[in-house]
């Protein structure tokens, strides 16, 4: 399972074989410690409807501390376009007892950093600290998340900075194919927007629109506070109850029902390419609807058929793609969501070598639809999962973000039971989500002309 914005793996022809083996080699070690590892995380709910997840982990002396709103970019409704990203930003820039900078230099005076993100699904507030700081951190965390000001001088200044973002284009050629397919495969549905708006809707949002986001999705209801480490569960309780217990309301959101995927009865193709034959480098994306969090068993099994196709160094379609010389790099994803997920493919080859790039890559997904992996093949992708979670969650930050990441998108008990909930799944389950998902009439397909050096 991928997230939007931290796990990307671009497999790059043959070296990168030996660094995937290396890599994979010490994660392995570290796995092998599963049976040190600390007690299972407690979940609960407060009276108000927050969501509270505490793991005690005494292996270190830190703590840490995340807050995470279960709304993002799809929430905003069509007027507030840009608006969790803007907000996000914004949080930093003053609060009701809180002046411009001041929560980054009150984290930065306990010898850590305050830090936000925003997906489409959520909004997520974390810091690190010395775990004798958890009682100092929490109310700044708090104060953070639950009182900002929106000052109308520092709103402007924010604008301007992201205006500039947006105006240039992006550097990483991955992300914007994959950009560039969401936004052709989920079509009007806000999945298919871009998570920073775009020029004209930035340029529109008020302060006005940022009240209204924050007090509609900012509710006990909406929003999870997970604490992992060197902690009391009952000290942390108290402090959670202390700095959020008072929060009113309860639900949050303003999304469509159901994403609605592109419909693939006419034309799925859309090529940006120069339309001349030879060598021209070629970035072409594939994607395809998958499994979301309102499905949790589906999105594990899917996590599974993703490892079997790609992740380290054994994943079929780098196999078939990568080490034949048909691309140059290729990256595979399935990022996960709370409603429809989607699965990628993209990759970099010679134009005059698409149709094979096409041909191969669909005989990898008609065999992954056809035949049960191996016990052989299957252990190895179980494993090579399981060696990669232990890998992202050996820090308590780590775990703290995974488990954080799955009570947004709405399954608590899936992030706090992946490993054994892994286990479960079967051969004959992965073959039926290549069946009902990475098919050819389920495809969107892309393809954009690389840019030179100096382009």
């Amino acid at each position: 399972m991928m997230l939007p914005f931290l796990f990307s793996r671009l497999l790059l022809i043959s070296a990168a074989f030996v660094l995937y083996s290396a890599a994979y080699t010490t994660a392995a070690c570290e796995a092998a410690k599963a049976n040190q590892q600390p007690p299972g995380p407690n979940i609960r709910k407060l009276d108000n409807g927050l969501t509270l997840i505490i793991q005690a982990d005494h292996s270190s002396p830190t703590t840490a501390i995340e807050v995470w709103v279960h709304s993002g970019s799809a929430d905003e409704a069509p007027s507030e376009q840009g608006a969790a990203h803007l907000l996000e930003h914004m949080l930093f820039k003053g609060s009701k007892s809180l002046k411009a900078g001041e929560a980054d230099l009150a984290l930065e005076n306990l010898g850590s950093s305050l830090n936000a993100t925003t997906s489409k699904d959520w909004i997520r507030i974390n810091t690190v600290v010395a775990s004798r700081f958890l009682k100092d951190a929490m109310p700044v965390v708090a104060e953070l998340a639950l009182n900002p000001t929106f000052p109308a001088e520092e709103l402007e200044a924010e604008r301007r900075v992201l205006l500039d973002e947006l105006a240039s284009t992006s550097a990483d050629p991955v992300r914007t194919v994959a950009e560039r397919l969401e936004a052709l495969a989920y079509g009007s549905h806000p999945y298919g927007r871009p998570i920073p708006g775009t020029r004209e809707s930035v340029a529109k949002l008020t302060r006005q629109s940022l009240i209204s986001f924050h007090r509609r999705n900012f509710v006990p209801g909406n929003m999870t506070v997970v604490i992992v480490g060197d902690v009391e569960p009952e000290e942390a309780t108290r402090l959670v109850q202390k700095y959020f217990g008072a929060l009113k309301g309860s639900s949050g959101g303003n999304r469509a029902a159901a994403p609605m995927w592109t419909s693939f009865s006419g034309d799925n193709t859309a090529s940006e390419a120069p339309k001349e034959g030879g060598r021209n480098a070629v970035w072409f994306g594939f994607a395809f609807p998958a499994p979301g969090m309102v499905s949790p068993k589906e999105v594990l099994v899917m996590d599974v058929l993703h490892a079997l196709l790609d992740l380290g160094p054994g994943g079929r379609l780098p196999k078939a793609l990568v080490s034949t010389g048909l691309v140059r790099s290729l990256d595979v994803e399935y990022t996960t969501r709370r409603q429809h997920g989607v699965f990628t493919v993209i990759g970099l080859a010679d134009q005059n070598r698409l149709d094979e790039v096409k041909t191969r890559l669909w005989d990898e997904l008609e065999r992954a639809r056809t035949f049960p992996p191996s016990a052989s093949e299957f252990g190895s992708a179980q494993r090579r999962l399981l060696t990669d979670y232990a890998f992202k969650t050996e820090t308590v930050g780590g775990r703290a973000y995974f488990l954080g990441f799955h009570a947004a998108l709405g399954s608590p008990a899936t992030g706090a039971d992946y490993p054994n909930l892994i286990r479960k799944v079967t051969p004959e389950d992965v073959r039926k989500a290549a069946e009902a998902y990475l098919t050819p009439e389920n495809a969107v397909m892309l393809t954009v002309e690389a840019l030179k050096p100096n382009g």
